[in-house]
């Protein structure tokens, strides 16, 4: 029911899907997951773009000195994740995160939804 009234709109494309799969390996080392669940209407960054967006918003000074300092990408934390046997479960807004969203689940042996 709750998801049913968000809309999407606005944005400037791709998301930092990294960071929150990033955070998801930082949780587990703590207090281990079973599974995460992702959410989204568009895909995630390519490292390219990553290191783009840190050059636009405050700068690689800024993130060199953030807990974030280094470029992080999204294949790497899957790669993290699956290691540890967690799913990622993809749910997608947009079809234009269609093929991101199921590259993510199927490369740590999660399912893909349109919602």
């Amino acid at each position: 029911m709750f998801l049913r009234n968000i809309e999407t709109c606005g944005g400037i494309s791709e998301e930092a899907i990294e960071i929150g799969l990033n955070y998801a390996n930082y949780e587990y080392d703590i207090f281990p997951i079973s599974k995460v669940i992702l959410i989204g209407d568009a895909p995630s960054n390519t490292k390219n773009q990553s290191i783009e967006r840190r050059k636009e918003y405050k700068g690689e000074k800024y993130w060199k000195k953030s807990k974030y300092n280094d470029v992080i990408e999204y294949k790497n934390e899957l790669k993290l994740l699956k290691s540890k046997n967690v799913p990622v479960n993809t749910f997608y807004l947009d079809a234009c995160a269609k093929k991101n969203f199921e590259e993510i689940a199927k490369e740590t042996d999660g399912e893909c939804f349109s919602l």
